[in-house]
């Protein structure tokens, strides 16, 4: 693959050219979407539902969640510290991705702010002193605080980060060349298909929990007058994803992904994928695998690295990023698995929506603004200061005792965790909407794509010869938010609803369920 900086030839995985070292262009030059062609495999006597191309883009960063995720690293110190700490400052730790956010770009304000926050807090631990003095300390720190937003306000937010002005390409650069050259490869695997989580939630980075369901559906059983045709789940992964890609909606991507420990890489437990994601125990692992590695562990449910179908749908500027991700197991030709679990990015905080406020020039009214919300803040960092210094202060002294810590656990111990430490996305999400209609569009969007999931399953194992009545069964309630008790499973309520129309009652309810999954 041709670097698109300087002309030369790379693998086709390739993170940082060989030749120039810059990154791998993510987004075209042009600003146009950059869109890349897979070959659809047709099962034999099968014929799919769109086009035997399954086009996936991968589109340019959205620029609203960009700028207001830049506005929040220079407005806020604490969340600058943490997401600095858990990216640039963890050289041999993975990248959470950030699904609708040029990361690099954040960074790069984020390291931008970082000296300016640091002056800040060695005020403010100052004048801590002086709140002794009928509370001159606090008085005083308002000002340092209110004189600091002003700044950043008026030099930094309104003439680069409003919407009108914002262009990611003028970043303030690092300084420093380790810096820059970190920033660079946080870019390119920020970007990757293989997520390395550190912690029990796998799906790290694409938010919140909303909703899970999973199914066996019985492909032993042929449909009345049908002679069974044999299937890969490569197949059925195909055939579902070119369903979704044809539905042709704004903002929806369709890709894969690979979900891998991070403190599984040493222990041997994954030999078919370890050594491809971690060539050298030395160095951060990879975040980028070719297709084919994907797909072989489909075949192998047993495997610790876990691939799935990742259906994403972008909306509200980037605010909004729902992720449905898809996983297809089967055992033998008896039986299939599949699962779903849902992911939600929110908005981000109103706070740092601040930005769309400011104009060229302060009025009174602006200033009166950034004067009040100043007080609450400068108590709280004042308050936080000694610890923030002494941590500043520590850190390089205790630098080379924690490089060495790391090198045991690697080299030793066999014990170290690369997964990533945090998600900067998620850390500046809002606890709730701002917007009915976001919510909205988000059901909209997700029930749209959920019904083509399962209808596209369903219309495959047709094609196939088999009984689709476990899949219809399982659409059924899973669509209309039902209830399904199988096995000897037991559900006892004092309330209990089950349809959309239904009405619960105040009474003693019991659910048993007597068939088999």
């Amino acid at each position: 693959m041709r670097c698109t900086h300087c002309g030369g030839d790379n693998a086709d995985a390739f993170l940082l050219c060989a030749h120039c070292r810059q990154p791998r262009l993510i987004t075209p030059p042009n600003g146009g979407n950059a869109t890349r062609s897979i070959p659809f495999q047709q099962p034999s006597g099968f014929s799919p539902p769109t086009a035997q191309i399954i086009h996936r883009s991968t589109p340019n960063f959205a620029r609203d969640a960009t700028r207001y995720m830049c506005a929040a690293v220079q407005l806020d110190s604490a969340l600058n510290r943490r997401i600095l700490a858990g990216t640039v400052d963890q050289p041999l730790r993975a990248i959470a991705s950030s699904p609708g956010v040029d990361l690099a770009t954040v960074l790069k304000y984020g390291v931008h702010a970082r000296r300016r926050q640091r002056i800040t807090d060695i005020l403010l631990l100052l004048l801590l002193p002086f709140w002794l003095f009928f509370g001159l300390g606090l008085l005083f720190g308002w000002l340092v605080v209110a004189i600091e937003r002003f700044r950043t306000s008026y030099r930094v937010l309104a003439p680069r980060l409003r919407h009108a002005v914002f262009d990611p390409a003028q970043a303030p650069e690092p300084a420093s060349d380790r810096i820059r050259h970190r920033i660079a490869d946080i870019a390119a695997r920020d970007r990757g298909n293989v997520t390395i989580y550190s912690d029990y939630d796998p799906f790290l980075g694409f938010g919140a929990k909303q909703n899970e369901w999973s199914f066996v559906a019985d492909i032993s059983k042929p449909a009345h007058g049908e002679t069974i045709r044999r299937f890969t789940v490569a197949e059925v992964h195909d055939h579902v994803a070119a369903a979704v890609s044809a539905l042709d909606l704004p903002g929806v991507t369709v890709d894969d992904r690979l979900f891998a420990a991070g403190d599984d890489l040493l222990d041997d437990s994954m030999p078919a994928v370890a050594a491809q994601l971690l060539p050298d125990p030395l160095q951060p692992p990879r975040q980028q695998v070719d297709r084919s590695t994907i797909r072989r562990q489909w075949d192998d449910p047993h495997e610790q690295a876990r691939p799935y179908l990742a259906l994403r749908v972008t909306g509200w500027g980037g605010e909004l990023v729902m992720t449905m991700f898809v996983r297809f197991v089967k055992y033998r030709d008896e039986q299939l698995y599949t699962e779903a679990d849902y992911r939600l990015l929110g908005p981000m905080r109103k706070d740092y929506h601040s930005v769309d406020d400011l104009r060229d020039r302060p009025s009174l009214r602006q200033v009166g603004r950034i004067v009040t919300a100043a007080l609450p803040i400068a108590f709280v960092r004042q308050i936080r200061a000694p610890f923030v210094i002494l941590a500043e202060i520590l850190g390089p002294l205790t630098m080379n005792s924690e490089q060495r810590r790391i090198r045991r656990e690697i080299t030793e111990e066999r014990t170290f965790n690369y997964g990533a430490p945090m998600a900067a996305r998620e850390m500046a999400m809002d606890d709730s909407y701002h917007r009915h209609f976001q919510r909205a569009d988000k059901d909209q969007y997700l029930r749209i794509i959920e019904r083509k999931v399962l209808d596209s399953l369903e219309q495959f194992l047709v094609a196939h010869g088999v009984d689709s009545s476990d899949v219809r069964e399982r659409q059924s309630m899973i669509i209309n938010n039902g209830l399904l008790a199988t096995g000897n499973s037991q559900i006892k309520a004092e309330n209990m609803a089950v349809g959309i129309n239904a009405k619960a009652t105040a009474m003693m309810s019991k659910v048993v369920g007597v068939g088999k999954s």
